[in-house]
């Protein structure tokens, strides 16, 4: 299994005589300098030859937008209470005058927030993984991500568990901001 068809290699030949001619003629045309970017950054991968396997769950694991969407809607339930019941009942003035009312309480919870966000994130993130890998099971971890159909022009040579983890943080990172 390759990384790329040869239908691929036959393209991406003749844009690299396409690219020797537009060196040589000093044109710089928007379509030439596409040309120019797309051998730079895929060229290297010409001679990379993948082993065969089998991809188990990560297609689909990637392709949900459920979890997303639940998890959207558990934060926004969970992080609305923590700030505006203090206003809506009226603790907000007691709050703002108690010794550790003002800037800690605040930080607090921020603090809370940003634990309660991690495991709720870890929670809709991992369960279905959990799920897939009881029924169906999944391929390995350390398989390159360019297996997955969805990465298969991915230009980072990195493995599923590595981008899982790069995709946990940044989802960690997106809904604490959120």
């Amino acid at each position: 299994f390759q990384l790329l068809n040869d239908d691929q290699l036959f393209v991406l030949a003749n844009q690299n005589r396409r690219l020797q001619r537009i060196e040589e003629s000093n044109e710089n045309e928007y379509i030439d300098q596409y040309y120019i970017e797309l051998c730079s950054r895929y060229g290297k991968f010409l001679n990379i030859k993948l082993d065969v396997v089998e991809v188990h769950g990560w297609n689909e694991y990637f392709s949900l937008q459920i979890p997303t969407l639940l998890l959207a809607v558990a934060l926004i339930s969970t992080m609305c209470s923590m700030f505006l019941n203090d206003h809506h009942v009226g603790m907000d003035v007691i709050l703002s005058i108690s010794k550790y009312g003002n800037k800690s309480l605040i930080v607090s919870k921020l603090i809370s927030i940003l634990i309660v966000t991690t495991a709720l994130t870890l929670l809709f993130t991992l369960s279905p993984i959990i799920v897939f890998l009881m029924s169906s099971g999944l391929s390995s971890v350390n398989s390159p991500i360019q297996i997955i159909q969805t990465f298969q022009y991915c230009q980072y040579d990195i493995s599923i568990g590595q981008y899982l983890l790069f995709y946990l943080i940044l989802r960690i990172v997106f809904f604490s901001t959120f």
